[in-house]
């Protein structure tokens, strides 16, 4: 950046940054400070070494906070941040994708609010104004808006859209409640317990080397005093024990959706869709439709018994929620009826259809295929199985069991699979589905596949078939495939999602 362009009425964050940056600090420490005082709480060289990771943390802190600066100049937001090392960066509005917005308890109750820029690199955001008034924010949000759209309505501009504004969707405690009752988060309390037996598992078993020979004559003692009626007692408290660890992961799913997707909102502005969410955290995130390269439905196997998916956006670069890791696309919707797809799909494309689409089957080599690999796995796992274990009757009873069972069951999933994957298309988009108990659907505009390639495998050529390949744009995104179709229908296709032509059919 060129010295005249640097503007001069920078401004600082707001004071509460020091509170939240705290609080952050102190909730990254925490567990650690935990592990330290259970493991050796008398230790003075281990205090002095938590003060000075302390002493810097938040030296840290406020060194950020005193160098820290933000201005707005010629359609860029300009930041500046380092005390003996500075760094500006500039970032023009045009290349803003998103301003997130996130509110907890103490900044709503000191009416600030927290800013991620993210632009369409993906990932991390390109920036972050952690602490702002609420008028400074909705004087950044209006700026970026209006540079990026020019003159627009004021009602664009709103930061935190009012709840007297008719939203185009608003959940309800009902769909919380299912949405939380069928996400599996067992796996949660799994890990609690083992992280737990590791961190004791050295005194735990420095306490059975020493009590050994009492404890096993105890419990042969308590084993032979144990009659045949009474083992059904065990047998019941081990049940009650795995119901509860059930019952415990469904309820944390419940309360953890109603904390997260309460009063979950889309309102949808003329050029972009604005989704605010959140019970103690408010979030708020918008994203330009233009930028919208897909869209992907999912049906997990325990909500496709009640017609229940959820909807997600794939754009270019990560904006809102990523639910369920980095590579996750954006959620647009938590959960609706398989009925309302087509609802959500015209709230980002009002032209693209859903209901009555002429879903086309792919070649039967698919389960061919997958049926062959099924069993060449189960091959493998039979065989490592019996050289582990060679000469052991269970084993090699356990290998018959599973070729009895695996067998018929790869055929199942193969056939299943097959059954379910297919593809549609019109003068605009192209559809594809696929899966086993749980289902995956693509709606993908012409316009934004950025490549498409045609395969063939050597089995596929001698059949006269060919897989396609489709890209497009979004962090994580990976490709989507349409397998085992007519090698000369893959071609039409390739050439036609190159080279779209709205409005024409020819070629089809």
């Amino acid at each position: 950046m060129q010295t005249s362009e640097i503007p001069e009425d920078w401004q600082a964050l707001h004071p509460t940054m020091l509170l939240f940056g705290s609080g952050e600090m102190i909730s990254r420490l925490i567990l650690p400070l935990v592990f330290v005082f259970l493991l050796n709480p008398a230790s003075f060289g281990m205090m002095f070494w938590v003060g000075i990771a302390v002493l810097t943390s938040m030296s840290t802190l406020l060194a950020r906070y005193a160098s820290f600066r933000y201005a707005t100049i010629d359609g860029s937001i300009c930041i500046r941040e380092g005390i003996f090392s500075k760094k500006v960066r500039r970032i023009p509005a045009k290349r803003i994708h998103n301003i997130n917005i996130r509110q907890n308890l103490v900044a709503r109750r000191l009416n600030v609010v927290r800013l991620d820029i993210e632009t369409a690199g993906g990932g991390a955001a390109e920036a972050s104004l952690p602490a702002l008034s609420h008028g400074e924010a909705q004087r950044l949000f209006a700026y970026w808006r209006r540079e990026k759209s020019g003159e627009i309505e004021a009602a664009d501009t709103q930061l935190l859209a009012e709840d007297d504004a008719t939203p185009f969707y608003r959940i309800s405690h009902r769909d919380i409640l299912v949405a939380g009752a069928t996400t599996h988060r067992l796996g949660i309390i799994f890990v609690a317990f083992a992280g737990l037996f590791q961190l004791f598992e050295d005194r735990i078993f420095n306490s059975m080397a020493g009590q050994g020979p009492e404890l096993l004559q105890q419990g042969v003692e308590t084993v032979q005093g144990l009659g045949d009626q009474s083992w059904w007692q065990v047998a019941l408290l081990v049940c009650g024990t795995l119901i509860t660890l059930l019952f415990t992961a469904w309820m944390l799913s419940i309360i953890t959706a109603f904390i997260r997707w309460y009063q979950f909102t889309i309102r949808h502005n003329h050029d972009s869709v604005s989704i605010k969410t959140g019970l103690f955290t408010l979030r708020q995130y918008n994203f330009p439709l233009n930028k919208v390269q897909a869209l992907r439905c999912r049906i997990t196997p325990l909500r496709r018994p009640l017609g229940l998916m959820q909807i997600f956006v794939q754009s270019a670069g990560h904006v809102g929620f990523q639910d369920g890791g980095q590579g996750e696309s954006d959620l647009l919707v938590p959960i609706t009826a398989v009925k309302q797809t087509q609802h959500f799909v015209q709230c980002v494309w009002p032209n693209a259809g859903w209901n009555h689409l002429a879903w086309r089957p792919v070649h039967k080599y698919t389960r061919t295929r997958q049926f062959r690999q099924l069993l060449l796995l189960l091959a493998v796992l039979i065989t490592a199985l019996i050289a582990v274990y060679a000469g052991e009757t269970w084993a090699q009873t356990l290998a018959v069991l599973l070729t009895v069972i695996g067998i018929p069951a790869s055929w199942v999933i193969a056939h299943a699979t097959w059954r379910q994957t297919g593809y549609a298309f019109d003068l605009r988009f192209v559809y594809v589905k696929t899966g086993f108990l749980g289902l995956h659907y693509w709606v993908i505009p012409l316009s934004k596949i950025q490549n498409a390639a045609v395969h063939q495998t050597p089995f596929q050529y001698v059949r006269g078939l060919a897989e396609l390949q489709l890209d497009v744009a979004g962090s994580g995104s990976g490709a989507i495939f349409i397998p085992n179709i007519d090698v000369k229908e893959a071609w039409l296709m390739f050439n036609r999602f190159i080279n779209p032509r709205p409005g024409t059919d020819a070629g089809w």
